[in-house]
């Protein structure tokens, strides 16, 4: 009312001729100075910026807590699957590989000796590395197959080796190099110790001297290989093949020549002097040739090579080892078993990597062509 009777007056003062200042009566002006609102907006701005920070933290600590869930629900269940898998391995070893035990230490003894014969018998076949390799341990195996000096030929100098020995095995025995029996060749050759690694902790440690970078935790020592590879997980069987050395070898065989003996008597020596004299390598460390191996599902056995092994080095030492024997074709004794020993002797050096000595050869011709009887505790 009191502004409409302004308008009025004023309206009223014009219409008399008059003209008079005119006074309006002023709005209250609640609007803040420029300076107080820039003051406002500066104590704003960071108690926004506080509450966004705030905001975004809580969103990543969120995610963090969730990726370090999801991480150890992974890790958990890697873990739980890798125990189940060891679990199962394990059980599988068992099924598959026979159990040592008092009256049957050896109980794979026919297979292992199997495995001797197809390693020397794939040594004596040309352009055949690779197929050699796949009786070395997974770990050996794919570290030489990976390795820049491997191919699957042995080369023509090896070659030309592996077919001279092949033809004169045939003019003399009939036919090319073959391990006609394992049995008949090895039952008397090769002293086998089987165990378990876990559970036999000397014998076990023979076998994984050869894996000298073998890290128990993880396997992943060598090029191409998966966990695992090295095979050397408790519960695994393992085995130590002892090859005597050849004049041994010659004297037990030799033994069995004794013209007055009885078979059961002869049987009798021989047996009891074996035992007397492995008895006595064992204790000594062992004479003669120790071959290391690690029993793989779903059931053969493989050599544990060393890891000093490479391709290269296994095509030079074929080739000494192998000709060792091929330049002395015309000393083969007349048994072909006896041969074969011979032969698979040399070839197992060349694969644990052993050097040529100049008596391997020479004396090991000679082996089961002068009689000489083994007794128990004989000077060698």
């Amino acid at each position: 009312m009191k502004r409409f009777a302004i308008v009025i007056t004023s309206a009223a003062m014009t219409v008399g001729g008059f003209t008079l200042p005119t006074t309006w009566a002023a709005e209250p002006n609640n609007s803040a100075s420029p300076a107080q609102t820039d003051n406002q907006l500066n104590h704003a701005r960071p108690n926004t910026n506080d509450a966004t920070n705030n905001a975004n933290a809580a969103v990543n600590n969120g995610a963090a807590a969730a990726d370090n869930a999801a991480n150890n629900a992974a890790n958990t269940a890697n873990n739980t699957a890798e125990s189940t898998g060891d679990k199962v391995r394990s059980g599988a070893e068992h099924m598959t590989a026979g159990n040592p035990s008092a009256d049957n230490p050896a109980p794979d003894a026919k297979d292992i000796r199997k495995a001797l014969g197809n390693v020397t018998e794939a040594a004596l076949t040309k352009n055949n590395l690779g197929n050699l390799t796949g009786y070395f341990v997974d770990a050996d195996r794919n570290r030489i197959k990976n390795s820049d000096t491997y191919s699957e030929d042995f080369g023509k100098q090896l070659d030309g080796r592996i077919e001279q020995i092949n033809q004169a095995w045939k003019a003399k025995y009939g036919h090319e190099f073959k391990v006609k029996s394992s049995e008949d060749a090895f039952s008397n050759f090769a002293m086998i110790r089987q165990g378990e690694i876990g559970r036999d902790a000397q014998l076990a440690s023979e076998v994984i001297r050869n894996s000298q970078d073998a890290n128990l935790s993880n396997h992943d020592n060598a090029a191409g290989n998966s966990k695992g590879d090295e095979n050397l997980e408790p519960g695994r069987q393992v085995a130590i093949v002892t090859i005597r050395d050849t004049e041994h070898t010659g004297q037990m065989h030799d033994a069995g020549h004794e013209g007055n003996m009885t078979p059961q008597a002869r049987d009798t020596a021989e047996n009891t002097a074996e035992k007397a004299q492995d008895a006595a390598h064992v204790a000594m460390g062992g004479r003669g040739l120790r071959v290391p191996m690690i029993h793989e599902m779903p059931d053969s056995w493989k050599i544990n090579a060393p890891d000093t092994l490479t391709a290269a080095k296994l095509r030079q030492n074929l080739l000494d080892h192998l000709t060792a024997i091929g330049d002395k074709s015309d000393q083969w004794p007349a048994d072909e078993n006896t041969a074969a020993r011979l032969v698979t002797r040399q070839v197992l050096m060349a694969v644990l990597d052993k050097p040529m000595h100049g008596s391997d050869a020479g004396a090991s011709m000679n082996e089961g062509t002068s009689p000489q009887p083994a007794m128990p505790g004989a000077a060698k």
